[in-house]
This record gives structure tokens, sequence and C-alpha cells, in this order.
């Protein structure tokens, strides 16, 4: 049963310098309900390196907590997440959208230069690198992605994947002091992602409310094909709270 599942995530995988990077936590917990399919919300920081605790709420919802907090709530999908497609986009708007995401977050300017999935500060080699950036003539952002794994990229992985680039459209503007963080991510995992693949990830903005900011992401394959999609809520946070 879900409340007999606890969850750790290895330090490895952070995104803020202290806490959890929020597309692995969001795939992990997501395996207590449907891997494939499933909404989290976020409600804290995601710790690292402590157990998280499930119990199942009253409402449906599987509630992860750590040392008495509640962390997140998580729902599997009733319906498939309705994104728009997303067109694979030529090789040299790649290279351009790569190029923008270096100009605006190489160096100090990224506000979590050693988050696993898209911190260009992190130097252990075990990053996912995504770089993602404007594509120009396009309205979305982009990153390159060849996850070089021998089978199938793992479900916790693909959410990882989707988390990064989906938030870096809701960055456009941001003041300097200022971060956004997953507040809430749904993904849909619609077909297998083999992990031999040289793959676009591409995402735009759909929403703004305040703090909040909602997002779309897909991964585009070779074919064109979006074999995963997500939706997301980034909530802007001031930097010096991460």
């Amino acid at each position: 049963m879900a409340h007999d599942h606890t969850i750790t995530i290895d330090p490895i995988y952070n995104g803020p310098p202290d806490s959890a990077h929020g597309g692995v936590a969001a795939g992990r917990m997501a395996e207590l309900v449907d891997p494939l399919r499933a909404r989290v919300r976020l409600h804290t920081p995601v710790p690292i390196n402590a157990p998280m605790t499930s119990t199942e709420a009253e409402n449906g919802a599987i509630e992860m907590t750590a040392d008495g907090q509640r962390v997140a709530a998580v729902r599997a999908l009733e319906a498939p997440l309705e994104v728009e497609h997303f067109p694979r986009l030529d090789p040299h708007v790649m290279t351009q959208a790569e190029a923008d995401f270096l100009d605006h977050w190489g160096g100090d300017h990224h506000p979590f230069p050693t988050c696993f999935g898209c911190g260009p500060g992190r130097h252990d080699g075990l990053g996912m690198e995504l770089r993602s950036g404007a594509a120009p003539g396009h309205d979305v952002h982009a990153a390159s992605w060849e996850p070089a794994l021998n089978g199938p990229v793992p479900d916790w992985l693909v959410w990882a994947a989707l988390d990064c680039p989906s938030g870096f459209p809701a960055f456009v503007g941001m003041a300097p002091d200022r971060a956004r963080v997953t507040g809430e991510f749904a993904v849909d995992i619609r077909q297998t992602v083999p992990g031999d693949g040289a793959y676009q990830i591409l995402s735009h903005v759909t929403g703004h409310s305040g703090r909040k900011t909602t997002t779309a992401a897909a991964i585009v394959d070779e074919d064109g094909v979006n074999l995963a999609v997500a939706a997301a809520i980034w909530i802007e946070i001031p930097l010096a709270s991460t």
C-alpha cells in the first residue's frame, strides 16, 4: 500500500542547493500512483537525503511528509493531459536556442547553478545539462537532449527532463533577485522514450496569475512525435528564500 512507502532523494539530484530537483522528486512520487500519468503539487521545497513518508488522504491523493511537515500531494491523472502539439524544430534553430540559454544563464547568472537538470555550474558529469533557450522565430523555448542510455529512459528521468525546460519560458523578464520554482507538475508519458534517441524538449507559457506562471512542454522525437508532455505551475519567489 502507498502508506508503507518512503522516498529519499539522493543529494546528486538537487535543484536549488539545499532541496531536491522538482522533476526528479515528482517523478519518484508519481511511482506511488502512476509513473506514466500523474499530477504532483509541491507544498514546500523537497528535502534531499531525508526520508519522506506517504499516507493516503481522504480525497484520494497521496500525501508526502517529512519530519511531520507536508511536502507534496500526488494524484493519478483521470484523463490524458491536454497539451498543444509541439512540432520539431530545425537544427540551426536549436543551436541558437542553446546560445540564448548561455547568454542569459551562463556564468553567474543562473539562480541555481548546480541544478541537476540545467545548472551550467554542475561539473561532476552527473547533471542533465539541459540548455533551454528562446527559439528564434518560434514562440517556444527549446533544449536538446540525448540520454545515451541502453534501453528505455526510466519514467522518473522523463519527468526530470521535462521539468527545467518547462520553467525557462516563465523566467523571461524576471528580476535578477527573483527565481521560480516548481509548484505543480503534471506529466503524461504517452509512449516509451528510447534511451538512444536525440530529442528536443520544447515549451511555452500558457498563462499568468500573480506569482504563478503556467507552462506546457513536450519531449519530441526525430519523427516529430510528442512522446511525453507536461503542464506545470511555476511560483515566483525571492531568490534568497531558496
